[in-house]
């Protein structure tokens, strides 16, 4: 049956129509985060993969120079500790002489040989006794192994002129100070 009288349509709660905006917006707000997030993730993945391929790339020329730079600064350094560590202390001789040289004696010359741990000296005394007696001090000394005296005259004055060769010691040359 048909009827005539229309009926009121049944109007849609408020919170129904908040509720149904509400739905719509979250799906429109899920989807373009997804795009958005797929897009990124995307970007991470190259930037992933560029980072990758350098870090497995051949070096540079420049980096090649830098460490061929810092292993031969390295080298140098080795040998340098290792001359450091083996080093030789004649400059000990001094302190030595001058603990063990005669008051009337007076040296004038000196060479040294620190391969052969020879030592030339060469001088002058006021007599033969200051020489002799030199000559005992210094053979006194467990440092030098020999002494020979090589040249001996007299000169204007009557001072004696001399001319030592001296064998030293290895242990003399590692002595601290």
């Amino acid at each position: 049956m048909v009827e005539i009288i229309p009926k009121l349509e049944k109007k849609v709660p408020l919170w129904q129509n908040i509720l149904l905006y509400f739905c719509l917006a979250l799906l429109i707000g899920m989807l373009s985060s997804f795009f958005v997030l797929n897009k990124e993730k995307t970007k991470s993945s190259q930037s992933l993969d560029n980072l990758e391929k350098t870090l497995f790339q051949e070096k540079t020329s420049e980096e090649r120079a830098l460490e061929k730079n810092v292993l031969e600064t390295k080298e140098k350094i080795n040998n340098f500790s290792f001359l450091f560590e083996n080093r030789k202390f004649s400059s000990l001789l001094f302190p030595f002489f001058e603990k063990n040289c005669h008051p009337e004696v007076f040296f004038s010359r000196f060479s040294l040989n620190v391969p052969e741990k020879k030592l030339t000296l060469a001088g002058k005394s006021k007599s033969f006794l200051s020489l002799e007696q030199q000559l005992f001090i210094l053979r006194k000394e467990n440092l030098i192994k020999e002494i020979n005296l090589t040249e001996l005259s007299l000169d204007k004055e009557g001072n004696v002129n001399f001319s030592l060769e001296i064998s030293l010691s290895p242990k003399l040359f590692l002595q601290n100070l």
